[in-house]
């Protein structure tokens, strides 16, 4: 799933705008698309995808509901920002909810999902650092490392996310809740 921008009419409807194709309803059945993107959330965002079926596993339509209710949950603002970027990076938007602010159980849960990785506690330290745009000098004296050891996290980043250039670690660490 890649370049990807979605919006919700005001009835509710969730439309989807893919790469130059035109606007269209995202419906129950979409099913190959419904099935990828159900995939997708429960393998990197696992703490959403079992909020999720907890709220409708009961349901026939139960995976459509999952895949729009993360949508909604996440996306829909009208903008100029891929919602899913040509790197297949999840760029999450502050979605305006009467739950916000405490009132809502899921709260960072399904909503600014946080995205499951292979990166360690001290790598995700290094590329939030990098993708704030600091040296990798600033980076090892703001966690009192040597360059080399940030060199060593910077390429294990890399290699984990598949990704091979600072711009795409910053995409990646903006769209992924770091």
């Amino acid at each position: 799933m890649r370049d990807i921008e979605f919006s919700i009419t005001g009835d509710g409807n969730t439309i989807m705008v893919q790469g130059g194709n035109g606007p269209r309803v995202l419906s129950k059945t979409d099913y190959h698309l419904i099935r990828h993107f159900l995939s997708i959330i429960q393998s990197r965002f696992p703490k959403s995808y079992n909020a999720l079926h907890s709220l409708y596993a009961e349901s026939a339509d139960w995976q459509y509901l999952i895949v729009v209710r993360f949508i909604k949950c996440n996306w829909g603002n009208d903008d100029e920002i891929k919602d899913i970027d040509e790197d297949g990076n999840f760029n999450f938007e502050h979605v305006r909810c009467p739950l916000r602010g405490g009132l809502c159980i899921y709260e960072d849960v399904i909503c600014h999902a946080e995205e499951k990785t292979d990166l360690t506690n001290r790598e995700r330290e290094v590329a939030k650092l990098i993708a704030a745009g600091k040296s990798l000098e600033e980076v090892a004296s703001t966690l009192f490392v040597s360059i080399k050891t940030v060199e060593t996290h910077r390429d294990n980043i890399y290699t984990k996310l598949s990704i091979s250039r600072q711009s795409q670690l910053t995409n990646w660490v903006n769209g992924h809740n770091i």
